[in-house]
């Protein structure tokens, strides 16, 4: 930039000299035209002469300063045009600055809407499951089975005889498909029932508040006797929703008049559990 604006005062200067130099040549044109004819004043050429060197030794003279002078203004072009450069790239940084974060407060506030979407969702799911599983409940069947006192007996060589009782509650049919019947000498224990005896498979049918008197697999009532007063097991059904099993853990007692037979729960409560 500096060199261009040097030469571009030389080239001022030397066109100056130029036109100078051809008005001082028209100058001499004339002066020597007119002086063939006329008497001319000897002080017009001279001074013409002197103009022209006045400003030929002027320009010699100041040419470097006028460089100088242009190489610094120059200069302080530059620098101010390379502080401006500076400032504005300062000034867009920042807004670079401010966009990013307003970008990252965006994304932040997105993902708090989507987090709290996500948890109304979750929460009308939940509301949904539970809405769901009170239909079930009150919609569905509860089979329960014990050993039923009324039709029970005990014979004087300490036998005990009895039926299974299978009792449909709630609001809906279902059908029992498995039975099994335990007898022990001790009250079963533990936290995870476990079973000796294989389940008989059954197909009873059962309306709700129906009760089914239930045999062994030969057609007999069931037997235990005094010393192993203990009976449990479960009995298994189905209904529309599915699968469920129903424990249950009791101890027969025998007495000399009627009722012959009465039953207590017995055992740890895993045993009893229902589903």
């Amino acid at each position: 930039m500096a060199r261009f604006l040097y030469r571009a005062a030389v080239f001022v200067a030397y066109a100056f000299a130029i036109l100078l130099l051809l008005s001082t040549g028209v100058a001499i044109s004339s002066y020597s035209q007119y002086s063939a004819d006329h008497e001319c004043p000897k002080e017009y050429f001279p001074f013409s002469l002197c103009v022209l060197s006045f400003v030929w030794i002027w320009i010699g003279e100041h040419i470097d300063s006028v460089a100088a002078g242009f190489s610094a203004l120059a200069t302080i072009f530059i620098a101010w045009f390379t502080f401006a450069l500076f400032s504005a790239t300062r000034q867009l940084k920042e807004s670079t600055d401010k966009l990013w974060e307003a970008g990252e407060r965006q994304v932040g506030v997105a993902r708090d809407a989507a987090e709290a979407a996500r948890r109304s969702a979750d929460a009308a799911d939940a509301q949904a499951k539970a809405a769901g599983d009170a239909v079930k409940i009150a919609n569905r069947p509860w089979v329960f089975t014990q050993p039923w006192p009324v039709t029970a007996d005990a014979t004087p060589n300490g036998d005990i005889l009895f039926e299974m009782e299978l009792f449909c509650y709630g609001n809906a049919p279902a059908v029992v498909t498995k039975l099994c019947v335990e007898c022990s000498a001790s009250p079963p224990s533990g936290d995870s029932p476990h079973y000796t005896v294989e389940p008989v498979p059954k197909n009873i049918g059962l309306a709700p508040g129906n009760r089914w008197l239930e045999k062994d697999s030969s057609g007999a009532f069931f037997k235990t006797t005094t010393e192993r007063p203990y009976v449990f097991g479960f009995v298994r059904y189905m209904d529309q929703f599915g699968t469920h099993t129903s424990g249950y853990s009791v101890r027969l007692s025998t007495h000399a008049e009627k009722p012959r037979v009465t039953l207590v729960t017995a055992g740890t409560p895993a045993w009893s559990r229902f589903d």
